[in-house]
Formats: structure tokens, C-alpha cells, sequence
């Protein structure tokens, strides 16, 4: 080791030898010797700067340094600069004045992009004491950053703070500036090719769906598109530009391929089936009659550029045969469309052996084609194409209907003929419940209309609603005896039916007896039949009053008291009979007051058959009372 510290220092010697062999002219240049900075603490003797501020030459020999601190203020806190001159060189150094403060270094502004994450602010700054004698003079750890001012979403300048304490208490607080800038570009996605019809109204398409714009700020974005390049009137391929802006004034742009097509396909009008003569010349003129073509696009498209395929068309056989039309734009787009062209002749065809027809109500159905027949002088025997209409028919219903027939040959030449379907009812009601009667004589009232419909049910194959009538004009209601009534009913059709019936008037009803009643006499009083029948009348509903053959029986003596029996019987014409009894009382003189009644003549009778026997013993009336049963 010391043989390489010797031979280090041979070394050197050998070196200091040359360059002092050698003369050295100075130049301008001027070499600095100094600090990174000074520190000087209030009250106290400021540093003697040339102690630590030095001047070489360009040959390395010390010169003249003159110091200028005039720009310093010791006795206010702050950063200052010491000038040092030599040979009109300039240099300076920072000087720090402090009053016992540690020292914060590194902090500067700071540039943060908007709504991103804080950086890391701490990085590149430290602290220091001057304090060594306190011991370790490193505060950096003890360093706090206080951003609560920023606001991290919004693009502006905002104060930062540093702040560090001492050992003493001593605090340094430091104010940098966070720039909140927007230098990002937003976000253009989705972008795709478009494919648009040509003529299409740009103020109608929406050029921005399903486009989504983002940015970092979060901000409002003005969104634009470049669409000078594009023709939309005219097919071919363009290109359009989308543009969005952030607040900040970043651009981003999106450039997509736009298509301008034609997919319209051009339009046949006027197309209609036609008609033509059998054995007619036709050409493709034959069918452009009236038809329009035109196109979206194509404005010089027309009739001459149509195809119309008419092979298929045979004139001299009458049918319905199809043609095409056929045309195409100058994109590819073709329209198609088709017509019927009836090939006929002129010649009416004819329905034969038509007639009406007559049928039953009822009749199940109606063979229309019987013995009847179609011809065409072209067609021949077109029978089976003969369309009849009878949906107005009803079979179950009694009326006249009308049925058409209709042929139409093959060239569309018809013919209608009509018949008349007569649906007739030749079936005559029914009357049920027909029988014959006994009725009461005198009785009209109770034998009225009603009573001879009453039971009385009619039918009809077709009407439903009918009733019977019933002729009375026969019959006498006061006169005994058998009477023919006749019962009538006549459905819709005209169709009558009449049922005779025999009527018996008869008397069944027994004669009243009325005004009959117990009596009562006094002994001796004279009773004859007349006597009896006194008050008494005898009607009856047939022969009236029949009083005069009424019967009186029975036995009574007026000489002697007691209560006799009288029979009163009577039998009309008809051989109906009533009876009636009551009592004859034999009283004695005494009469209701105590008063006697006068002597009287009294009689016996035997009354047997309407044939009375009086023995007449005196003569004279008594007292007689009669009292009502």
C-alpha cells in the first residue's frame, strides 16, 4: 500500500513539474468556486461571503472576487441573491434568511390531469434543520401536504401547502400551485360505416346512434361531423368526419366510409289485365297502352327499356293467358309485374229449357239443372259452368222466389236468365177438439162465442197462429131442439177447413116455486086451493109461468087445531119437476092479543092429485095468518 501511495505521488510531482515548465497565458474564461446556497439566521453576524465564494482564471490561479449583497435584507424573512464579480464575470448564489424555520426543498407546481388520481406529492421534497446539534436534521417525514383546495374535477390553479415543524416548534409552510388540466382527448367509439338511400333528407338521419362520446372531464362535448365531402344525391362511396370537442378545447375525430345506394326498384304503372279479340295481331305495342315506367334515380328510365314477355299468349285459341313485364335500373334494381290477357269472342252463350217451377211447402229440395242446358258457338256444351244463384229460396215457406242462372263462356260473354220458384201449401188445416153440445135453453149470455172455442186447437203444416171460427147463426137459444153450428178455419194459402157439429138445446132446469110459506088460521076458516096458492108463483126458464098446473096435496081439517102438511108440485114441459111444502096451522080462537075470533064456517079438505073434497059445515071466513118460511 505505501509503495502505491509513493508512486501516486511521483506521479504527481512529475506533472506539477510540467505545468510549471510550461507558461500560462489567461483567457476570459473565469471559474466560480461557491456554495449551492447560504443560510442566515435573523440576528445574527451575517456570513463573510469571500470566506466561501472563489475565483479561478482559465489557468487555475485565484483572482479578485468582489461580493454584492445590497439586493439581501437580513432582517426580513425570505430568498435573496449575493452577486459575485470577477474579471466582468457574474455569479450568483441564493441566500436564505430564516428565523429559526427548517427548510422545505422540492416544492414546485405540480400539473395533475382532470378526475385523475392525486400524484404523489411528497415525492422530491425533503426538509431539513439547521438545527444539527438537536441531533438527525432530516424533518422530511414530518413534511404534511394539505390539497383539500384542490378541486381534482374541474380544469383550474389551485393553492397546495406544504408544511413541516422543527424540533422547536419552528414551522415552514410553502404554497405551490396544482394546475388541473384537460390535455386528453375525448373518446370517439362505435363509429361504423353508414349505408344510406340516395335523395335521402340528411336532416332526417341521425348520424350520432348508437355513437357514444366520452372524456376524462366529464364536461360538456360539442359534437360536429364534416359532411362536405358527401353528395347525397348521388350514388357512390363518401367519407364523413365526426368531431367531438371537450371544454378544453381537445379534438378528437372519427372518419367513417358512408355509402350512398340506390335500392329502389323503378315503377311500373298503369299495368291492367286486357282483353283481345280472338285471331288479333299483337306486338309489344299491344300491351304498353297507358303503362308509365319511372325510377328514383334513373329520370331518363321509360317504355323503351321495358320487356314485356308475350310468348305465352295464343290469339287464336280463346283463353286467359299471363304476360310479364320486366325492368331494371341503372343500380340493379328490377321490378316485375304480370297481366292476364283474356284471348275471346263476341258470341252471347245461351241457357236452353228454362221454365218456373212449382213446389210444395215443404219439398226437401229443387233439381234446377233438369232438362236444362248451356251452349256456346265456340265453347259447345258448357252446361257444367252454369252457376245458379237461389239463396233467396225458403222451401218452408209459402212464397214466390226468384232464381238466376248465369253462364259465362271462355271468352267472358255471360248471359242471366231468370225463373220464378213458386213454394205453394195445398194442405188444409186441422181442427181438433170438435164434439157435440147440450146447452141450456134462454141461456145466450152464458153460451157466447168463447164458449163454443173453447178446447178448440188449430194446426197447419205451414201457419201457426191460426184460429177457428164458428158459425152460430143456426142456432135458436130459446127454442128446444138439435141445431147444426159449423166451425171454420182458413190458413194464408186459402186453404179452409170446416167441421159441423150438432147443438141440443135443452131444458134441465126445474121450475121455481116461490112465494110459499106457512099458514096459519083460526078454526073454522074456509081453505080452497085458491086459498093455498094465494101469493104463490110458479116460473119457469122455458114455459114461464106455469103456476096454474101446479098440484097442491096434503089433508087439513080447519075445524080442528093442529099443524097440517101441504105439498105443492109442479112439472114443466119438459118434464122437469119441483116441490115445495109448508104447514097449515089450525089455531083456536084466541088470537096473539088474548082477543077471540068471531065463529067462522070451517071446512075439510082432502086435496089428492089437484083434485080437492070440501066438506063446507058453516060458513064464513075466520082469521088467517101466514107466515114466510
Amino acid at each position: 500500500m505505501k509503495k502505491l501511495i509513493f508512486l501516486l505521488l511521483v506521479i504527481f510531482f512529475i506533472q506539477m513539474n510540467k505545468v510549471n515548465a510550461e507558461e500560462c497565458i489567461p483567457n476570459e474564461f473565469v471559474t466560480f468556486e461557491k456554495p449551492e446556497y447560504f443560510i442566515y439566521e435573523k440576528g445574527t453576524v451575517k456570513p463573510n461571503y469571500l470566506d466561501y465564494i472563489k475565483a479561478k482564471d482559465s489557468c487555475g490561479n485565484y483572482i479578485d472576487v468582489h461580493i454584492e449583497d445590497k439586493y439581501v435584507n437580513y432582517d426580513i424573512e425570505g430568498e435573496y441573491k449575493v452577486y459575485s464579480y470577477a474579471k466582468g464575470k457574474v455569479d450568483y448564489v441564493d441566500v436564505y434568511v430564516y428565523e429559526n424555520i427548517p427548510l422545505l426543498e422540492g416544492c414546485v407546481d405540480r400539473f395533475v390531469e382532470i378526475n385523475s388520481d392525486p400524484p404523489d406529492y411528497l415525492n422530491g421534497v425533503t426538509a431539513t434543520d439547521i438545527f444539527k446539534e438537536e441531533g438527525e436534521n432530516d424533518l422530511t417525514a414530518n413534511i404534511t401536504v394539505d390539497d383539500s383546495k384542490v378541486n381534482y374535477a374541474l380544469v383550474g390553479s389551485y393553492d397546495l401547502i406544504y408544511s413541516v415543524k422543527d424540533s422547536r416548534n419552528n414551522e415552514t409552510v410553502v404554497v405551490v400551485k396544482v394546475h388541473v388540466k384537460d390535455e386528453t382527448k375525448p373518446v370517439i367509439t362505435n363509429a361504423k360505416s353508414l349505408t344510406l338511400p340516395v335523395h335521402t333528407n340528411l336532416e332526417t338521419i341521425d348520424f350520432w346512434k348508437d355513437i357514444t362520446v366520452t372524456d376524462n372531464s366529464n364536461r360538456e362535448i360539442t359534437k360536429e361531423i364534416d359532411k362536405t365531402g358527401l353528395n347525397i344525391n348521388v350514388v357512390g362511396n363518401y367519407r364523413i368526419t365526426y368531431k367531438a370537442t371537450d371544454e378544453s378545447g381537445n379534438t378528437a375525430q372519427a372518419t367513417v366510409d358512408v355509402y350512398v345506394v340506390d335500392e329502389i326498384a323503378p315503377e311500373i304503372k298503369n299495368v291492367i289485365d286486357l282483353k283481345i279479340l280472338l285471331n288479333s295481331v299483337i306486338s309489344k305495342a299491344t300491351f304498353l297502352n297507358n303503362i308509365v315506367v319511372s325510377d328514383n334515380y334513373d329520370t331518363n328510365i321509360s317504355t323503351e327499356h321495358l320487356v314485356v314477355d308475350y310468348n305465352l299468349v295464343k290469339v287464336n285459341t280463346p283463353g286467359i293467358y299471363q304476360i310479364f313485364y320486366f325492368i331494371s335500373d341503372s343500380s340493379g334494381n328490377y321490378t316485375t309485374k304480370k297481366a292476364l290477357v283474356t284471348v275471346y269472342d263476341e258470341d252471347i252463350p245461351q241457357i236452353n229449357n228454362l221454365q218456373n217451377i212449382r213446389v210444395s211447402v215443404g219439398t226437401t229440395s229443387i233439381d234446377y239443372l233438369k232438362n236444362i242446358t248451356a251452349t256456346d258457338l265456340t265453347d259447345g256444351d258448357i252446361t257444367n259452368k252454369l252457376i245458379i244463384y237461389d239463396d233467396n229460396v225458403n222451401l218452408d215457406k209459402v212464397g214466390e222466389y226468384k232464381v238466376h242462372y248465369l253462364i259465362i263462356d271462355s271468352s267472358g260473354n255471360e248471359k242471366i236468365e231468370t225463373i220464378t220458384v213458386t213454394v205453394y201449401d195445398d194442405e188444409a188445416p186441422v181442427i181438433d177438439g170438435v164434439k157435440n153440445l147440450e146447452i141450456r135453453v134462454n141461456e145466450p149470455d152464458t153460451y157466447n162465442e168463447e164458449f163454443f172455442l173453447k178446447d178448440i186447437i188449430v194446426t197447419d203444416n205451414v201457419d201457426t197462429n191460426l184460429k177457428a171460427g164458428v158459425d152460430l147463426s143456426s142456432l135458436d137459444f130459446s127454442k128446444l131442439g138439435q141445431y147444426t153450428i159449423i166451425y171454420f178455419v182458413e190458413d194464408t194459402s186459402g186453404n179452409i177447413t170446416r167441421i159441423n157439429a150438432i147443438v141440443t138445446v135443452i131444458d134441465d132446469v126445474a121450475p121455481v116455486i116461490s112465494g110459499y110459506d106457512d099458514i096459519t088460521i083460526v078454526l073454522n076458516t074456509l081453505v080452497d086451493r085458491a086459498f093455498l096458492l094465494e101469493g104463490i108463483s110458479i116460473i119457469d126458464n122455458y114455459d114461464g109461468d106455469i103456476t096454474e098446473s101446479a098440484i097442491v096435496s096434503g089433508f087439513y081439517d080447519s075445524k080442528k087445531v093442529g099443524s097440517y102438511q101441504i105439498t105443492i108440485k109442479v112439472e114443466d114441459s119438459s118434464g122437469n119437476e119441483s116441490e115445495a111444502t109448508f104447514k097449515l096451522n089450525v089455531v083456536s080462537t084466541t088470537d096473539d092479543d088474548g082477543k077471540k075470533s068471531p065463529k067462522n064456517n070451517y071446512s075439510i079438505y082432502y086435496i089428492i092429485g089437484g083434485v080437492s073434497l070440501t066438506l063446507i059445515l058453516t060458513g064464513g071466513l075466520g082469521y088467517i095468518s101466514r107466515h114466510k118460511k
